[in-house]
């Protein structure tokens, strides 16, 4: 019963006597706890204890005790105590209400209760950053979690995080921005700053320049160039600008231009010219002439021409006195020597015909370490990972201004006009390029490395592969080999050292359709074809995993233009029309490679980059 009728201790006392006499103990309540027992919960009702009262059936209607803290106003009926259920809704949506017998109303809270409020357990305070609802904790107040994210709200700091106290404290940012003529700050207002010096020395990492100096904020040359000089008469010195003095050995430091004398330099002493005897075999300086021999005068003269004739229909042989013999290429109609290829045409000096019906199937089995490019485009720069050292000489780099480590891809200022095709042809399938490491055993051990137009195998289609992410099946197409069934795409000497994967050479030549890049009936040929690129294999080392590199090489200066010829008008209507491209790409491709020897510069380097997934060549097809 929640409420009671007062009565006095000296009756309780005289009625406890009483009942002790009958043999009648104090009521309990039904679980067995004392009626005047009482709950610490705060959410719990208990009323006070009275003395218990029998009921019999003739005191229906008297005041009792049915010792049921869920019941009210208890009065005896027909020999029964019995009360009026108490009603425990306390009207708040996030407590669970009952009643306990021994201790009345209860009230359980799902989540905490803060101030009044249900807030769901686990619900971040909206006032204070690293405090939560842990009802495990505190289910009637804010509790500190130090997991929690937090905001210092200071600009100067990062990695913010909730301290034990409940606080939010970060790290100090570091705002220095690697320039050496900025002043580097941060201020609770705007974070990091950097102002602009205009004094003071500095490093601009060009060790061929001296006394830089800040100006505007930038790191200026000084006026005055590093002067390199070994001490050394048979050496040429010169400045790099990424590691300063350097010095090569000057075969030229000692000539004195006379055939009859031998021209040595030693360190110490400097040149020594030592005299032929006559009828000595000497050089006029006429690369032209052989055979020469020195006179009573010690004069170097006659002699007989040089045979410049390389057998090769596909280039014009000639000779330069001081360049030598000169194998230019050309584009005459020639002959493979195949039955069942036509035309046959000089193509980067070498002779090749297209292949017709009449050709032999060619089947061939494939090396397990295969590979299909994902990627294959222009480089857009001349730095590294868009293109290779194709002139050999780390001192030269194109594009002009956009280029470094020695990277040749002067054919870097045409990839806004061709790489969006080729990008189409690799993602819709139309260009698939598969690459074959024939012969391959292991690092250090050369091979072949093969390209193969190719198309996917029917098991690979069924089974939705995706060709720029999975390994799939592929067939190698009847168009990558030639008429003799050798591969069309072939880089010899291929080896893999330390994961690099290095190919081709200065006779390798790289011809391919350049219909791809919407231009019909033209070759896009790359002229002393080489591939860097790194390559991972899979974990049992027994398939390729990846590749990502370039090939590059010399494209001569009028297949860019035949190719440019062959697209399509519509490529270049951005431009103003094709006639304004070409005269675009005249005035910034650079011709910086020299191809035939011939002392002048013939063709354009460039690089292209591709990437490439594990792959599986398991036939030929059509």
């Amino acid at each position: 019963m929640l409420t009671r009728p007062i009565v006095s201790k000296s009756w309780i006392l005289l009625l406890a006597a009483l009942c002790a006499a009958c043999g009648t103990t104090a009521a309990t309540g039904g679980d067995g706890a004392s009626a005047d027992a009482t709950n610490d919960g705060i959410f719990s009702e208990l009323g006070d204890s009275v003395a218990a009262v029998t009921c019999t059936a003739d005191n229906n209607g008297a005041t009792c005790d049915d010792n049921n803290a869920c019941t009210n106003t208890d009065k005896c009926a027909s020999g029964v105590c019995a009360g009026v259920p108490v009603d425990c809704a306390d009207d708040v949506s996030c407590t669970a209400d009952s009643c306990l017998k021994s201790s009345g109303c209860v009230h359980k809270i799902d989540g905490c209760l803060i101030g009044g409020v249900c807030i769901g357990g686990g619900s971040n305070s909206p006032t204070v950053a690293c405090q939560r609802c842990q009802p495990e904790v505190d289910p009637t107040g804010w509790t500190v979690d130090i997991k929690l994210n937090c905001d210092d709200g200071n600009p100067c700091t990062q990695f913010d995080s909730c301290h034990q106290d409940g606080s939010c404290v970060g790290a100090a940012i570091g705002c220095d921005d690697g320039w050496p003529c900025t002043l580097d700050a941060c201020n609770a207002a705007d974070g990091c700053t950097h102002t602009s010096l205009s004094v003071g020395a500095c490093e601009d990492n060009n060790a061929c320049t001296v006394n830089d100096s800040c100006k505007a904020g930038k790191c200026a040359p000084g006026k005055d160039a590093l002067k390199c000089d070994d001490k050394n008469p048979c050496t040429k010195d010169f400045c790099e600008p990424k590691t300063g003095c350097k010095a090569e050995i000057d075969p030229m430091a000692c000539d004195d231009n006379e055939g009859c004398t031998i021209d040595s330099c030693d360190p110490a002493t400097g040149c020594k010219h030592t005299s032929l005897k006559v009828g000595d075999a000497c050089s006029t300086g006429d690369l032209c002439l052989t055979g020469s021999t020195c006179s009573s005068a010690l004069k170097c003269q006659g002699g007989n021409a040089v045979v410049c004739e390389d057998k090769n229909i596909c280039t014009d042989d000639f000779c330069k006195s001081d360049k030598g013999c000169i194998h230019a290429i050309n584009t005459l109609s020639c002959d493979d020597g195949e039955y069942c290829t036509y035309p046959d045409l000089c193509t980067g000096g070498q002779c090749i015909g297209v292949k017709s019906n009449m050709c032999p199937i060619c089947n061939k089995i494939f090396s397990d370490y295969d590979g299909k490019l994902t990627q294959f485009q222009i480089g857009t720069s001349g730095n590294p990972g868009d293109g290779i050292d194709v002139d050999g000489d780390p001192k030269t780099c194109a594009p002009d201004g956009d280029c470094s480590a020695g990277i040749d891809n002067a054919a870097s200022v045409l990839s806004f006009i061709v790489n969006q095709p080729l990008i189409d042809s690799v993602n819709n399938g139309q260009f698939t390029f598969v690459a074959e490491m024939a012969g391959y055993q292991g690092e250090n051990i050369p091979f072949t490395l093969n390209l193969y137009y190719a198309n996917m195998d029917i098991s690979s289609k069924n089974a939705n592969c995706d060709q720029q992410k999975d390994v799939c099946n592929w067939l190698a197409m009847q168009t990558a080999f030639t008429a003799g069934c050798m591969p069309k795409f072939s880089f010899k000497d291929a080896l893999v050292k330390g994961g690099v994967l290095t190919a081709g050479g200065s006779d390798t030549l790289f011809a391919m359709d350049a219909s791809l890049l919407g231009a019909k009936n033209a070759t896009l040929y790359v002229k002393g074809a080489r591939v860097e690129a790194k390559v991972t294999f899979t974990p049992d080392g027994k398939a390729v995993q990846g590749m990502a590199g370039a090939l590059g090489g010399a494209v001569p200066s009028p297949v860019v233009v035949d190719i440019i010829n062959a697209m399509d008008d519509s490529v270049f209507t951005s431009l103003g029309g094709k006639t304004n491209a070409l005269a675009l790409v005249k005035q910034l491709l650079a011709v910086d490679i020299d191809t035939d020897g011939d002392g002048n510069k013939d063709a354009s380097s460039i690089g292209l980059r591709f990437s490439a997934v594990g792959a599986k060549i398991i036939g030929t097809g059509y």
